[in-house]
């Protein structure tokens, strides 16, 4: 088993809707794996944060920088990982230092999931196998998932 790899837990029971609760949850796992085995951590690096920053104090108004992509009215979902970044091991300067915690600033968005840094820190009071992920979608969207009983056996109790 690989590092990150998601392993779905097997079902308590064998019954109809278990087996297919469960093959569609190993089908999910196994597509995460696909699209986190695709990524190349090497290419978010200290330059690329660098060049992205330099991007916004270049345009002076970072209010007119946008995603290449349609936030709004769209069948699709942007996942994007913060995971693997070290944003706690990073010194913001002597006012700064470095965070306790890292979160996105509110953004009204429909279909963007974005999975924050992992805490590494010793002091961290959670598992380190456990990540936070944002969800931004519509408002009816979010409660339909809400209740969905694949995403309720994914995440737990909340």
């Amino acid at each position: 088993m690989a590092v990150g790899e998601l392993v779905p837990a097997s079902p308590r029971q064998t019954t109809p809707t278990s087996v297919t609760l469960f093959s569609t949850v190993r089908d999910c796992a196994e597509v995460c794996n696909t699209i986190a085995q695709s990524f190349a951590p090497t290419k978010i690096n200290s330059q690329h944060i660098a060049n992205v920053y330099e991007l916004g104090r270049q345009a002076g108004d970072c209010t007119t920088i946008f995603p290449g992509w349609d936030l709004f009215n769209h069948r699709d979902v942007t996942i994007t990982s913060w995971a693997d970044l070290d944003l706690y091991q990073m010194n913001w300067g002597s006012e700064l230092g470095r965070p306790d915690f890292v979160r996105f600033p509110f953004s009204a968005a429909d279909g963007v999931c974005i999975i924050l840094p992992r805490r590494r820190a010793k002091s961290a009071s959670h598992s380190q196998n456990l990540v936070e992920v944002v969800v931004m979608l519509k408002a009816e969207h979010l409660e339909a998932l809400k209740t969905d009983r694949l995403w309720q056996s994914l995440v737990g109790e909340q």
